[in-house]
């Protein structure tokens, strides 16, 4: 009986997208699907930014944008008015636009991509007919055209659509629904002259969407009739186009059509035992927006990190499985919903509904700052993408933490609300906050549990501390970094996620990390959806980065919060590359005593005032002055760069001499 790690059933874009991941990692797959080749139609076409984000570690990114047509502009018409346009080039990702890509094309990309893993085998012409689990594997039955055959392996994971065989035999309970709404589509070689822009055209009669694909076709999709039967499909296309936007399809050929019916599925948990589902075949949404196909790429992302920590980390699998189900149910649950009003929205016909539809267009959606945020909605760019904690560097997987961190993400909301009616903020019971800042062990304990604290008022606290400069002195440290073609910049204690922003922003062909201590810091920066950036929990003093693998290193007021500053220090010249460049911001303690004493005095009383302000407890601000207090002094901390093998390059004093800006450089 042939064994394998992981079994995949399903050849699809998901199935396929897991099997690369899993390859790059060495994991030992067998991919199987029905079908004897891949499909001649062209289901989903659209692939968006995060999915291309999700694309780029495995190289495979410029080949999609180099096969597809990047969408920059969408259209949106009423009764043959234009209202408005969607513009994609400002988003603030580095692929800012839609790829338009046919399917067939994204499964022979990813199946050309699995030459790359010798320990990846796939089989068409296999049928899943039975599966049983026995002890710590599961053993599957396959029909061939020679007859039976069996193979077993740790885990199995269905990827095999709607009608999933794999969710069918592992009995995974799921809730389904029909929408009443029914469409066709064809593709057609493009003769309007619109060029690479997406159209809408709505109106009493019903909607019609155009889409291009590359070489030179486009896609239409029309609300069809009641009595619309499928042989019918491309006289119903061509003459709603015609009547709801001018557009003449008569005398051309279809070069493929199809009707559909949408429907929505939501599997009650993506796992039982050791079968695991992820794609079409734990979640169905309406098509409408083209985020199904994508979605299911994030779900391979997730799984394979999953798949990844349990067979090569020795991590629990029950919970990571429970985790990954929570996350991605939930993650489909605001797709699912965005699609459906989307849907509705479009499926509205009569007059009344019509004008109602116009107004709601022009006098909200296209009007700020609605319209500021329609691009990164329909981008997928405002999708939360939270992981397990520190991902892969160079292809191999690092660290074993996260597993707190992602149980956290649930119950992370309700914690912040419960945060300002928390009682006071206290040492352990015995010590002084003395002596726990002298302890790296309590340091560490202590910051989490403070920020943990703080997190949800955080950016407004840096704001007012700061006297409404702190964004601006973060943008300062952000400009004197060096230019890099693609660099990998990891920014410490990244908070909120400010600086990890603007480094996203001034390398967006780079890879940027945000770490931090804080779940809930963590948690707050994913909701900023920046594109391209990983966020971790992580310890400064304890960097999962490999050796030299780190170009920019940067830390606004972190060095003075490390557990320990000696070892944070040594993590980060033992990451950085040889040149490589490292930026602080950070409050900043002068040579003299006199000035040490008043500065001390000056952040104690502002610190306490905004923590009885915000929180009823003044020690949560004061916290700043007393780290401030066993702080090296500016000569001292200067000293300490130069000893642990940096170089001063740049320096800067701020805030009256209370802050200083500090850029290094590797020795």
């Amino acid at each position: 009986m042939e064994t394998c790690e992981v079994l995949i059933v399903g050849a699809g874009p998901t199935g396929l997208l897991l099997a690369n991941q899993l390859g790059k990692q060495g994991i030992a797959c067998v991919v199987v699907d029905q079908a004897d080749g891949p499909p001649v139609e062209s289901m989903a076409i659209g692939i968006m930014p995060p999915s291309l984000e999700i694309l780029r570690p495995l190289d495979l990114d410029r080949a999609f944008v180099r096969h597809g047509l990047p969408v920059t502009r969408g259209y949106v018409h009423e009764e043959g008015r234009l209202l408005g346009c969607v513009r994609f080039e400002g988003i603030r990702s580095r692929y800012p636009f839609v790829l338009s890509l046919p399917q067939r094309t994204t499964i022979q990309l990813l199946e050309e991509a699995l030459q790359r893993w010798p320990q990846v085998q796939l089989h068409r012409g296999m049928e899943l007919v039975g599966c049983r689990e026995e002890g710590d594997r599961v053993v599957a039955t396959l029909e061939t055209p020679g007859g039976t055959n069996e193979i077993g392996a740790g885990y199995l994971a269905g990827c095999d659509g709607h009608r999933s065989t794999v969710r069918i035999l592992a009995k995974i309970p799921a809730a389904t629904h029909r929408y009443r709404p029914r469409f066709a589509m064809a593709d057609y070689l493009d003769q309007t002259g619109m060029g690479p822009e997406a159209h809408l055209f709505f109106s009493s009669r019903g909607s019609v969407e155009s889409f291009p694909m590359p070489g030179n076709l486009r896609r239409w999709i029309v609300l069809a009739t009641a009595d619309h039967r499928p042989e019918d499909d491309v006289s119903v296309i061509c003459r709603h186009v015609h009547a709801r936007t001018g557009y003449d399809l008569s005398g051309q050929e279809a070069l493929w059509h199809s009707p559909f019916t949408p429907n929505w599925l939501l599997c009650r948990r993506f796992y039982r035992g050791r079968i695991l589902l992820a794609g079409d075949a734990a979640h169905v949404m309406s098509p409408i927006g083209g985020q199904g196909m994508n979605t299911g790429f994030a779900d391979a992302e997730l799984l394979s990190d999953v798949l990844v920590r349990v067979l090569r980390l020795g991590e629990p699998l029950e919970a990571h499985l429970r985790a990954y189900s929570e996350i991605r149910r939930r993650a489909f649950r605001t797709i699912a919903a965005r699609a459906a009003r989307g849907m509705w929205l479009g499926t509205r016909t009569g007059r009344s509904a019509s004008r109602a539809r116009t107004w709601f267009i022009r006098a909200v959606l296209l009007r700020p700052p609605i319209k500021q945020r329609l691009a990164p909605y329909f981008a997928m760019l405002n999708i939360p993408r939270p992981t397990l904690g520190p991902r892969y560097v160079r292809g191999r997987p690092v660290g074993q933490t996260g597993l707190l961190e992602i149980r956290r993400l649930k119950t992370s909301a309700a914690t912040q609300s419960k945060a300002d009616t928390a009682p006071p903020l206290r040492p352990r019971k015995g010590l002084s906050l003395d002596e726990h800042l002298r302890v790296p062990e309590l340091k560490r304990a202590y910051n989490e549990r403070l920020f943990t604290r703080v997190a949800g008022k955080y950016g407004f606290v840096t704001l007012a501390l700061s006297l409404g400069r702190d964004r601006a002195w973060k943008r300062l440290l952000v400009r004197a970094l060096p230019e890099v073609a693609r660099p990998v910049c990891v920014d410490l204690a990244c908070g909120t996620g400010d600086i990890t922003a603007l480094l996203a922003e001034r390398y967006p062909a780079g890879e940027v990390h945000g770490i931090d201590l804080t779940p809930a810091m963590l948690d707050l920066a994913r909701r900023r959806c920046l594109p391209g950036v990983i966020f971790s929990r992580q310890d400064m003093c304890r960097l999962s980065f490999q050796d030299e693998s780190v170009h920019i290193v940067t830390g606004g007021y972190a060095l003075r919060n490390a557990p320990s500053l000696e070892g944070a220090l040594a993590e980060i010249r033992r990451v950085l590359k040889p040149g490589g460049t490292a930026a602080f911001l950070d409050f900043s303690k002068p040579a003299t005593k006199v000035p040490q004493v008043l500065g001390h005095i000056v952040l104690k009383a502002w610190g306490s005032l905004w923590g009885l302000l915000l929180h009823r407890n003044r020690e949560v601000y004061a916290y700043i002055a007393e780290t401030l207090r066993r702080y090296p002094d500016r000569t001292a901390l200067h000293r300490l760069f130069d000893e642990t093998g940096f170089e001063r390059v740049a320096g800067n004093l701020l805030y009256f001499g209370m802050l200083e800006l500090v850029v290094l450089r590797k020795r």
